[in-house]
């Protein structure tokens, strides 16, 4: 297992172990299905007692966690995301297609007014919980679980806010597709 310097706070860093050994993701199915190497790794830090960061990435979700622990106080940050809104189209077209069954491309005003009016009602494509965390292994991984879960649940909160502005778009008829426009 190797390790960088990381800068946490302006002339204090504490070594970021790489639990992955260099592979892309340290979990399959969300974060806490670690694999084999990276829950060995894993365990060898929280045991060692000294303070360290890690993170890792799940290869079927999109889900991240980092985990410090800086003066003995282990703390974790787990980050979900959705499609980008801000540089693709894509959520924005799964947002047209739950609110109206169309699959249509629209006009490049049509989404830059959808992204606006996302802008102004804060929705935003990622979102992290971070708390203090318990440093044995089993209680982590449910702490963990338990945060993926509510940063997933402010992801679909907002995706699904985002399929009512598509929604009051339509109703309103300023969702205009490219065929419609003139």
């Amino acid at each position: 297992m190797n390790f960088t310097d990381y800068n946490y706070r302006i002339g204090k860093t504490v070594k970021n172990w790489d639990i992955c050994d260099g592979a892309d993701y340290g979990s399959k199915w969300g974060l806490t299905d670690l694999y084999p190497n990276c829950e060995a790794n894993l365990r060898t830090l929280l045991e060692s007692g000294e303070d360290f960061c890690t993170e890792w990435y799940s290869k079927k979700e999109l889900l991240s966690v980092v985990l410090m622990r800086i003066s003995g106080k282990l703390t974790a940050s787990v980050s979900a995301w959705t499609d980008d809104l801000w540089e693709s189209d894509d959520l924005i077209y799964d947002a047209v297609w739950e609110a109206t069954g169309r699959e249509e491309c629209l006009t490049e005003d049509t989404v830059s007014a959808i992204r606006d009016t996302a802008f102004e009602a804060e929705i935003d494509d990622h979102t992290c919980v971070s708390c203090d965390v318990p440093d044995d292994y089993d209680k982590l991984m449910d702490t963990i679980s338990e945060m993926a879960d509510a940063a997933d649940k402010e992801c679909n909160k907002w995706y699904q806010t985002l399929v009512e502005i598509v929604k009051e778009f339509d109703s309103l008829g300023e969702l205009v597709f490219s065929e419609n426009a003139e």
